[in-house]
């Protein structure tokens, strides 16, 4: 069921807490509903989305999983197994044996030619994307509004699934 208009807004000054501001929205097909709370805010306020640009980042290279970048693979880079230390430019260890949660990973993994790829992707959905200039694009650069979030959403989850798990319960 929808929610009215008002009632999105009522949502969205419950949830917002001692934040300086919030943004929410809801997609349902091709109707989008976004509310807003906080000073300078407005429904087509863009803003970093941070680390669900990785998401982004995933579906560009969701057809080069085996490439091989720096002696790892691109799942390998993706999914945090390459052995690398955080977001340092040293290994822990030989990709494949160790998770280390590492935004370079997808920075190594996407290359320098991902923002014009993301950029044809998200034009393929109807955004014309932003970058920002101090954060690397393929960890967490993307600006858009609520609505190209949810629209960027929305086609992501049209994207064929791979999850695998590897490692042993005991």
């Amino acid at each position: 069921r929808w929610m009215l208009r008002h009632e999105l807004f009522a949502f969205c000054r419950r949830q917002r807490g001692a934040a300086p501001g919030l943004i929410v929205g809801i997609a349902r097909g091709d109707r989008v509903e976004v509310a807003c709370d906080g000073p300078g805010l407005q429904p087509s306020t863009a803003l970093p989305v941070g680390s669900i640009t990785k998401l982004l980042t995933a579906a560009v290279l969701l057809d080069e999983l085996d490439r091989r970048v720096d002696g790892a693979t691109v799942e390998q880079l993706l999914s945090h197994h390459a052995g690398l230390a955080c977001d340092l430019p040293c290994k822990l260890a030989e990709p494949g044996r160790l998770f280390g949660y590492s935004n370079l990973g997808f920075d190594r993994a996407a290359g320098p030619d991902f923002v014009g790829r993301a950029d044809r992707l998200l034009g393929e959905i109807g955004l014309t994307p932003r970058w920002s200039a101090s954060l690397p694009a393929a960890s967490g650069g993307l600006i858009t509004d609520c609505a190209g979030l949810l629209r960027l959403g929305q086609a992501l989850a049209r994207v064929p699934a791979l999850v695998i798990f590897r490692g042993s319960a005991g």
